[in-house]
């Protein structure tokens, strides 16, 4: 019954998964190719990804799920069209995408460092010569699994692609494994320098505003290019290290198979996301219904600040000191601290009646009391007490799990028997910041955003201990451990004898010592005079105190986790090499087989936790300016700091499972005792599944 009911599921996933991924990449190809004027280089790329995106899933919707689902004998599918359709989808369309993540990369980089040289070379058709050198790399890859015993198959019987048993099908694994490792570093390296040159460098030579604008399409750009080159890198991920974690047939089909065909289908969704001109009208219709575009005016107290300045007028200078910092990692300010009103979202309406009142000429004479900003604010009053009530419940809710989670994480790891390795120790200094940043949210943004006190009412120097513990002090020490867990994996694989002989040294512990002194002394560095980080409830946003000191602060901070996250990565990056190139020696194979599956989990763990950290990096640097809607910067500011610190706890209970609570234990007992299954270390090349019933 376990069997059906899994050959069910699975089937009725990809052919959802499979057809929503064809129809989707359709549409977009037919709306890239057939929209008018001038087309870019990276509108021309976008065009084009869309080809193998549409072919992986149209492999899988017309030929994996029928045979799938006719439930057909491996000998009787015919090798020639087999093999066909395997190369097709999983060699040549597998390393196109990749491929044209690096050119999307490389334009993104050469137009901000080489804008004027990339003006001059306009006449000649660079993007069409690279996306033509890139299908002939992809149909190299192809062609190369045609001969007899050295393509790529689909085995309908386990739901799995595999490469034939030959020499030759080995060497096309390995050619693709390293061709996909040298496209992510490339583009990765890419997107790391056009990055900071978003964040140091400003668009000159034209207006404020069409600076802007030109400035916000370069973000988009290089946040598609990234986002699309984290679905690749996952994947590969997926099908080399984490299928070896689990043995069970439905992990085994998760990491592989259904990775494999969604992570085409999300690519199409994501250029679905940043191309909004592409868009059916209808969804354009409904967006429009949904919400109206109206400018706010926020004030220190509604009562004085009108009195202020329709009776007293404006402070001397008539200007606001309101500067905004684009370096900032939590918020962007919408007001100076001496404007700002703290006032509940269930009373934004009478902002609303407050604009209706204000003369047109004071507003011309007097912008700068105005924010730059346009804030999507729902329609009713309603909807406006709806979110604030969705805001407080959300958090509510993931700070509590992360808490408890974490919490119970320390208890474990702290009382676990015999001798505790030195990712064992990191692993329980690490729950250490989640605690603290979840605390903070349920002891301190949770009552206070219920209450919505006006901001000068919440004593200072709590905010500003909450504010720094949590925004600085735990948000620093969380990438150092990351860092010293991607050093632990990287020092046992390089100079395993090494390592073996300064074991006396307490390495470990000087490195957690280290990790918390620098995070006492970012925490200490806010509480000089207006230099602190601290929580506004009436937008449930952390933001720092606005002045050249909390300025200066925010700057540090940012520099410190980029820094910190660049270095973890290249360690990562040395790692996976080592372990997809180098087998463990020097014992037998069993052991061999157990300790590399162990490496590759820490490995994996590792990985996936400093991922939280670049995403929530990410967010908070230029996923949140894409949109100026409140529940926008509410979800990828707050909600997105809260919650990598819970999901943080939640990777350490999975890869954990000496720590895991009994009744998990029994749980997926039952579901992995049904089918063993022995897996070899696959990329998409070699997966190969054995079942062999219990």
């Amino acid at each position: 019954m376990a069997t059906i009911v899994f050959l069910i599921v699975s089937n009725l996933s990809l052919f959802l998964v499979s057809f929503s991924g064809t129809i989707l990449n359709t549409y977009l190809f037919y709306k890239f190719s057939t929209r008018r004027g001038v087309i870019s280089g990276f509108y021309k790329l976008c065009l084009v990804k869309t080809i193998p995106n549409a072919i992986v899933c149209a492999c899988f919707l017309f030929w994996a799920v029928p045979l799938s689902t006719l439930r057909v004998k491996n000998s009787k599918v015919p090798r020639d069209a087999n093999v066909f359709v395997g190369q097709l989808a999983g060699a040549g369309a597998y390393i196109f995408g990749p491929l044209l993540h690096v050119c999307m990369a490389a334009n993104r980089f050469s137009s901000l460092y080489f804008a004027i040289q990339i003006i001059k070379a306009n006449r000649y058709p660079i993007t069409i010569t690279s996306i033509g050198i890139s299908v002939i790399i992809a149909i190299v890859f192809t062609v190369m699994g045609l001969p007899k015993d050295c393509g790529f198959l689909y085995f309908p019987e386990t739901l799995e692609w595999l490469s034939e048993e030959a020499d030759c099908s080995t060497f096309q694994y390995d050619l693709l494994l390293y061709s996909i490792f040298g496209c992510a570093v490339i583009s990765n390296t890419m997107n790391l320098a056009t990055a900071l040159r978003l964040l140091f460098d400003k668009v000159g030579g034209m207006s404020k505003t069409d600076s802007k604008t030109r400035r916000k399409k370069y973000l988009v750009n290089f946040s598609q290019s990234v986002l699309q080159d984290c679905l690749h890198v996952f994947d590969m991920i997926n099908s080399t290290y984490t299928t070896q974690l689990n043995p069970s047939a439905w992990f085994q089909f998760l990491c592989l198979t259904f990775s494999f065909v969604s992570i085409h289908f999300l690519d199409g969704c994501v250029m679905f996301y940043f191309h909004s001109e592409l868009h059916p009208r209808w969804l354009w219709r409904r967006a429009v219904k949904k919400r109206s575009l109206i400018r706010v005016v926020a004030m220190s107290k509604v009562s004085t600040h009108f009195n202020k300045h329709f009776k007293g007028g404006v402070k001397a200078g008539g200007q606001s000191n309101y500067t905004r910092d684009t370096l900032n990692t939590r918020n962007r300010p919408i007001l100076d601290k001496s404007e700002k009103e703290r006032v509940g979202l269930p009373d934004i309406s009478y902002f609303i009646w407050l604009l209706s009142q204000i003369d047109s000429q004071f507003m011309s004479e007097h912008g700068s009391l105005v924010s730059d900003e346009l804030l999507f604010i729902p329609d009713s009053k309603l909807m406006s007490v709806l979110f604030h009530v969705f805001a407080v419940a959300s958090m509510l809710t993931i700070s509590t799990l992360g808490l408890v989670l974490n919490i119970y994480l320390f208890r474990k790891f702290s009382n676990k028997p015999g001798k505790a390795s030195a990712f064992h120790k990191l692993c329980l200094v690490k729950t250490i910041p989640n605690s603290i940043v979840c605390a903070s949210f349920l002891l301190w943004v949770v009552p206070i955003s219920v209450v919505q006190p006006d901001y000068d009412k919440i004593p200072r120097i709590l905010n500003v201990f909450v504010g720094q513990v949590a925004g600085f002090g735990a948000y620093v020490t969380g990438p150092l451990l990351e860092l010293f867990m991607s050093l632990n994996r990287f020092a046992a694989l390089y100079f395993a004898t090494r390592h073996l002989g300064i074991a006396d040294f307490p390495l470990t512990g000087f490195a957690i010592i280290g990790a918390f002194g620098i995070a006492v002394l970012y925490t200490a560095l806010g509480f000089r005079p207006n230099c602190g980080f601290v929580f506004y409830p009436a937008n449930f946003t952390w933001d720092k105190e606005y002045t050249e000191c909390a300025t200066g602060m925010s700057t540090l901070i940012f520099y410190t986790v980029v820094v910190i996250s660049t270095w973890t990565n290249l360690l990562n990056v040395a790692t996976a090499i080592k372990l997809a190139v180098n087998k463990v020696g020097g014992m037998s194979q069993n052991d061999a087989h157990r300790r590399r599956k162990k490496l590759i989990s820490m490995f994996t763990q590792s990985v996936i936790q400093d991922c939280l950290h670049v995403i929530d990096l990410i967010n908070s640097i230029f996923i949140f300016k894409l949109s100026d809607a409140l529940w926008y910067q509410f979800i990828f500011l707050s909600i997105s700091f809260l919650l990598i610190h819970a999901l943080d706890g939640f990777v350490m209970l999975y890869f954990h499972p000496e720590v895991q609570p009994r009744f998990l234990y029994r749980k997926f007992g039952k579901t992995s005792s049904k089918i063993a299954t022995v897996a070899t270390p696959t990329f998409h090349g070699d997966r190969r599944i054995t079942t062999v019933p219990l």
